[in-house]
């Protein structure tokens, strides 16, 4: 099973819940994820991170886990822009 489409089913059980407990959804899930050995062949290759090209989603990706962030403390969420400005902050030093 490709990775998207076992997310997918995993998102699929854990929020519907129709016919699943919240243990059997998360024993199903549990049984479907890689062994070891399997993941110790995976390779992960670093991305260039790019702040100005909308086209790879790498600011959406940032801005939402900072609003996730922020509603998790409970501190204000902060725009796209107030976002991209500070990732320039941050690559100027």
């Amino acid at each position: 099973m490709c990775k998207l489409a076992f997310l997918l089913k995993c998102a699929f059980i854990y929020h519907c819940r129709l016919f699943l407990s919240d243990r059997d959804a998360l024993n199903e899930m549990i049984t479907e994820l890689p062994t070891r050995t399997a993941l110790k062949l995976v390779k992960l290759n670093a991305l260039e991170f790019e702040k100005d090209d909308d086209t790879n989603f790498h600011m959406d990706f940032i801005v939402a886990t900072s609003n996730l962030r922020a509603e998790n403390y409970e501190i204000e969420p902060a725009d796209r822009y107030k976002v991209q400005l500070l990732c320039i902050c941050a690559s100027a030093q």
